[in-house]
């Protein structure tokens, strides 16, 4: 059984008169007004989409599902790549830091876990940085 808008509205302002003159209780208008579904069957695709609260939150699932996730894994693999790299440093290997100084390593101080590097070819320049500022590093020495 389908109620159209008019005999909806009609059945409504019916049970807003009774109720206001006592005759109908609440769980009345309830079995009424849910009576329109059939019984025991599930609400329809369209009332779950309708619904505001559930489309934000199905908005928000695809958000997190199509960007938030493969940038999570995209950034993971990254920092296992330089965390390798970082483990296989050598001396003459070209790097840049994390604050933008070019250099070459001169030395590798395992345990302090300093770097120095070579950052001047004429006056032979160093400088002394933490390992875990070195966020490229190209091995073509």
């Amino acid at each position: 059984m389908s109620l159209s808008k008019s005999s909806l509205g009609s059945l409504c302002l019916l049970f807003g008169c009774l109720v206001a003159s006592g005759v109908a209780q609440e769980s009345e208008i309830r079995e009424v007004t849910q009576g329109s579904r059939a019984q025991g069957s599930p609400a329809s695709w369209l009332e779950v989409v309708s619904n505001p609260v559930t489309l934000l939150l199905l908005m928000a699932m695809v958000f997190y599902l199509l960007l938030i996730v493969p940038s999570y894994r995209s950034s993971k693999k990254m920092q296992k790549d330089l965390d390798q790299k970082l483990a296989n440093l050598k001396k003459n290997d070209r790097v840049v830091t994390s604050f933008g100084v070019h250099g070459v390593v001169a030395g590798i101080h395992s345990e302090t876990k300093t770097v120095t590097l070579r950052i001047d070819e004429n006056t032979n320049a160093k400088m002394t940085v933490n390992r875990e500022t070195i966020r490229v590093v190209n091995k073509d020495g």
